[in-house]
């Protein structure tokens, strides 16, 4: 009888400044400290333990919580911390419930391959960026199997486009380059519609951003429903934005221009934008005017992150230790080495003979 295939490895590298990494640092400051930090190394030892990938399900978080001590419901939020934390693959475990990432797999098949072990392409979950690192190749008999199923639909659909083709014979051909309407042209002579919409492009999404400013400045804009598509910032058209108010938008949106263009930062998801947001608001304690100061306050330090307003002084670029213009900063310095120097002149007293 065959030994069964061994599929997950007795051991994994752990590097001994792990806690260092940026995106682990932001998950054990906001989510327990230690305790995030055990749940994220247990769920790896569970990783490699079953091979580069892991499902996450009621099982998962039940075995997690019997051995950390922990209850089910922080466990699940510290997962989804993980992938919101860009430590595990967002669309694997949005779409599939699958916790994965590249240096998993990179680390896997290392081990794998030093271990004689066959590592295929058309393994299920596997990164494009790993199979082209390490130049893996497809399983012959999973492709053999494939081709079959490939071809018995090629079979049938040559049998529809050989009619389609036989109905267009008649059709007249329009002028080269296309039907008088712009239209592109395919080899058959079928005009193929343009399906563009204004918004479809980066030059027709500025011109909607600057006409729904204006509407808004001029009062004829009362909500967000009466807004043309495409009026969130550039980079985040298929984002739903509905939750920021109408008072906030013009500052939060500038804070997201600005992070992209200069930080070269992007949201990843709905949730993180939400979550900076309201602590724009929570800053301001909902004041629009506070949120725009405390917006120009972090552009012009260059600060990667919004914090309080400090003293309104945005505007010099430095905190000047209280001092609001350069000319109060000034006048501060002579006045306090002119204390210096009165202080520096008095009789020294004489201590007592004993």
């Amino acid at each position: 009888m065959a030994r069964p295939k061994k599929i997950g490895i007795d051991y994994f590298p752990h590097d001994v400044d792990m806690h260092d990494n940026f995106n682990v640092r932001r998950l054990m400051y906001y989510h327990g400290g230690g305790n995030a930090y055990a749940v994220y190394l247990t769920i790896l030892e569970f990783i490699y333990k079953a091979g580069y990938y892991i499902s996450v399900d009621k099982f998962l978080i039940f075995n997690l919580a019997g051995i950390l001590k922990y209850e089910e419901e922080y466990i699940t939020s510290v997962i989804e911390a993980c992938v919101e934390n860009e430590l595990f693959i967002e669309n694997l475990f949005k779409n599939e419930n699958i916790l994965t990432s590249y240096g998993v797999q990179k680390r896997y098949i290392k081990i794998a391959l030093l271990s004689n072990r066959k590592i295929y392409a058309n393994e299920p979950f596997l990164l494009d960026k790993i199979i082209d690192d390490f130049n893996l190749i497809p399983n012959k008999t999973q492709v053999m199997s494939n081709k079959t199923q490939v071809m018995s639909v090629e079979s049938t659909q040559s049998k529809v486009k050989e009619s389609k083709v036989k109905k267009n014979i008649n059709t007249p051909l329009p002028p080269l380059g296309g039907n008088g309407d712009n239209n592109p042209v395919d080899d058959s002579g079928v005009v193929l519609e343009d399906n563009r919409e204004e918004g479809s492009s980066l030059e027709d999404t500025e011109k909607i951003q600057i006409r729904n400013r204006e509407r808004r400045r001029n009062g004829s804009l009362e909500n967000n429903d009466d807004c043309e598509t495409n009026d969130n910032p550039q980079g985040y058209e298929k984002f739903d934005l509905s939750f920021i108010e109408e008072p906030f938008r013009e500052a939060f949106f500038e804070f997201m221009e600005y992070k992209r263009s200069d930080q070269r930062f992007k949201y990843k998801s709905e949730k993180s934008i939400k979550t900076c947001y309201n602590r724009l608001v929570e800053l301001s304690e909902g004041n629009p005017q506070t949120a725009s100061k405390i917006v120009k306050q972090a552009i012009s330090n260059g600060w990667k992150g919004i914090f309080k307003l400090e003293n309104n002084n945005y505007e010099t670029g430095n905190n000047n230790n209280g001092y609001r213009t350069a000319e109060d900063l000034r006048q501060g310095v002579v006045d306090i080495i002119s204390s210096r120097a009165a202080a520096s002149k008095q009789p020294k007293r004489e201590l007592p003979v004993v």
